[in-house]
């Protein structure tokens, strides 16, 4: 009997430290797990700035166009009313 009770103890304590070395398997798995999510997070964050700094330099951009395109709009009416002149002065025979 004595012999079966350790025999017994034996196999618990085997399990025990397998369930044990497991565990300790699932911790570092964890801790590694926990490093790349927080890596993952870190570049989340870095792609979160890059795309407010993009969004700053499209709206800069627009502006830009919009302001470009106001003179080129004022450049054509000045040609429009240049070449209608000339038209005019053609007509007249002026020129």
């Amino acid at each position: 009997m004595d012999e079966e009770i350790k025999s017994t103890l034996h196999l618990l304590v085997g399990m025990i430290d397998t369930l044990g070395s497991k565990i300790d398997n699932l911790e570092k798995r964890m801790d590694n797990l926990e490093k790349r999510m927080d890596n993952l997070e870190k570049r989340m964050d870095n792609l979160e700035n890059r795309m407010d700094s993009m969004e700053k330099d499209i709206k800069d951009i627009k502006e830009g166009q919009n302001e470009i395109n106001k003179r080129l709009d004022a450049q054509a009416a000045m040609w429009g009313l240049h070449e209608e002149a000339i038209q005019q002065l053609k007509a007249k025979k002026v020129i």
